[in-house]
């Protein structure tokens, strides 16, 4: 769970070598899965995963008095132990798909399917439907479901080698793709980690990728998500300048909301005043409006997580500020 070794890049390479032994791949995502778990469905999970009711009961309480409007589904996004409880949730739909022979490969949400005829790649999609919709109460987003041949996934993929990319721009942005974003403050080398991460960010003109993309009528939200959450390792002034943009452009970042509000979290200590205050105005004027924006219950729950107090440990830490926290 927690080797660094395993990610969104790993799983992304992994599909591209498996794709190799086959003729088409079935690309998928449940939708809205964090917000949309039935705590009932943990509880029934927990119950077969451990004997030890009191760590279950006390996980159940937890997750109640999270939940946003008392709700009794949802859960935290961007938490380790969230993502535990994802797996658990996640784990029997897994083996049902391999009980059907199904070749696949998942990552968090992002599902992967294997097979050798359009026909077999869209039965096993309706059987993922099925399976997921009669024990978990989850769906696919339609609008992410996409049938692709072996050579179209392998040009596509944000993993693929530079070479194969068509232009220059697109091989820039692979690139980027590639970096692992990881930084440990508690680790012996933090500061020989964060500058090696600064100086790999320096290759990139991160503001320049983000506006352009915030220009498009329709986000490329794998390469947003990543210079989002690169942000926390900008010097000041392009980081504030990249904030600034963000909060004016919510309406095109509504699928990546979630990330946003934490990332901008994170960074709000180490904001100028008059950022803070843009942010926080910027996010008033749109509840007051009705935006489309905070309709979701997950957004709206990012939303309010913004007022809350920002820890130290909160924040991405650097050389300068260290001494740091004690692990806790």
């Amino acid at each position: 769970m927690f080797d660094r070794k395993i990610g969104w890049g790993s799983f992304q390479s992994h599909a591209l070598r498996e794709v190799g032994n086959y003729r088409y791949v079935l690309s998928t995502d449940i939708s809205d899965f964090y917000p949309r778990v039935y705590h009932h469905r943990v509880k029934n999970a927990l119950g077969q995963a451990t004997a030890n009711k009191e760590a279950a009961r006390r996980t159940e309480t937890l997750l109640s008095k999270l939940s946003v409007g008392g709700v009794s589904y949802g859960l935290p996004i961007g938490g380790n132990a969230a993502r535990l409880l994802a797996e658990l949730l996640l784990n029997r739909t897994d083996r049902l798909l391999l009980s059907r022979g199904i070749t696949f490969c998942r990552f968090v949400d992002d599902y992967y399917l294997f097979e050798n005829s359009e026909e077999d790649a869209r039965a096993g999609l309706v059987y993922l439907s099925e399976i997921l919709l009669a024990h978990k109460g989850l769906s696919l987003q339609r609008a992410k479901t996409r049938l692709m041949t072996r050579s179209e996934f392998a040009r596509t993929s944000p993993v693929a080698e530079s070479e194969a990319a068509e232009s220059e721009g697109e091989a820039h942005t692979q690139e980027f793709l590639k970096l692992r974003l990881m930084y440990d403050p508690y680790s012996p080398t933090a500061n020989e980690d964060y500058e090696r991460l600064r100086t790999e960010l320096e290759k990139f003109d991160v503001v320049g990728m983000l506006a352009r993309e915030l220009r498009k009528s329709r986000i490329d939200e794998v390469l947003v998500r990543q210079l989002v959450k690169s942000l926390r390792y900008l010097a000041p002034e392009l980081r504030d300048a990249a904030v600034g943009s963000l909060m004016k452009n919510l309406e095109v970042l509504y699928p990546l909301f979630p990330s946003v509000a934490l990332v901008v979290k994170a960074l709000l200590q180490d904001l100028s005043e008059p950022l803070r205050q843009q942010v926080f105005s910027s996010l008033r004027a749109r509840v007051q409006a009705g935006s489309y924006v905070f309709l979701v219950p997950a957004n709206h729950a990012s939303r309010a997580a913004l007022r809350q107090p920002v820890s130290a440990t909160d924040r991405p830490e650097g050389p300068d500020s260290l001494p740091r926290a004690a692990p806790r």
